[in-house]
């Protein structure tokens, strides 16, 4: 099982451009398997369980800061292993993992000359005030605020191995790290080109914050995906799709270059 720091990852493909995918709290890297599968023949796809989740070992640190710290100590690691040839062109997250995708393109954007693209998903620059409480609801009542769609809805209620739970204080203690979190006292410092995408029927981030997105990063590229709520990745993974291969043949361009 390829560790490193005690924090579990696992490429797939090979080659540039070298895509990134950070999942959200209380989950783990097999969130993102369907499009390690469709993306690995145009380059290396790296799939990391962040600390605390899935196969990583130790627990969720207390802030995002900490965890985009230690994830890029092991890039560079398994960078200088030969496991991948380059640091991340394109940085993939969700919710909390899109938080840690942004302060990690912070941190590593000292080692690259390309500006990467950080690929934000059902993710603002903030998830809430940072005296905000943290209230996860009953498994039922989660589901139908993760989700729009009423199939997945009855998915997520049925399984006992979606790739989106892991245990409560898991989940408790990442989310308590994203309520923390404000990325806008960082925006004026960052090199990267920002993508948006999230669901029109998130129920978990108020819209309010997608566009604060807009506002704080003039830049960056905003995606609507309708009959979606707050897993677009997995409600409407052909769409997400079709977006996250026009960001990586751009970035691709970029790199080539």
């Amino acid at each position: 099982m390829p560790m490193v720091d005690g924090l579990y990852y696992r490429v797939v493909g090979g080659g540039k451009p070298v895509i990134m995918f950070l999942h959200g709290a209380g989950g783990y890297h097999g969130v993102w398997q369907y499009y390690a599968q469709k993306l690995n023949k145009i380059g290396s796809i790296v799939l990391i369980d962040l600390p605390g989740h899935g196969k990583s070992k130790g627990i969720p640190f207390g802030t995002v800061e900490q965890s985009a710290e230690a994830i890029s100590s092991s890039v560079i690691k398994i960078k200088k292993k030969g496991v991948i040839p380059g640091f991340p062109d394109v940085m993939v997250g969700h919710s909390l993992g899109g938080m840690v995708a942004l302060h990690l393109a912070l941190v590593l954007q000292n080692f690259v000359t390309v500006k990467p693209a950080v690929v934000l998903v059902s993710t603002a620059l903030r998830l809430g005030n940072s005296g905000s409480s943290v209230n996860i609801p009953e498994k039922n009542d989660l589901c139908k605020k993760l989700f729009y769609d009423k199939e997945w809805q009855r998915r997520c209620m049925e399984s006992r191995r979606l790739p989106i739970f892991s245990e409560f204080e898991v989940l408790k203690n990442s989310l308590m790290s994203a309520y923390k979190y404000d990325f806008r006292q960082f925006t004026h410092l960052l090199r990267a080109s920002v993508h948006l995408i999230y669901g029109e029927k998130d129920k978990i981030i108020p819209s309010e914050y997608f566009h604060e997105v807009k506002r704080y990063l003039p830049g960056s590229k905003v995606y609507k995906i309708e009959n979606s709520g707050h897993m677009p990745h997995l409600e409407a993974r052909e769409r997400v799709l079709e977006i996250l291969l026009k960001i990586i043949e751009q970035q691709r361009n970029e790199v080539i270059a």
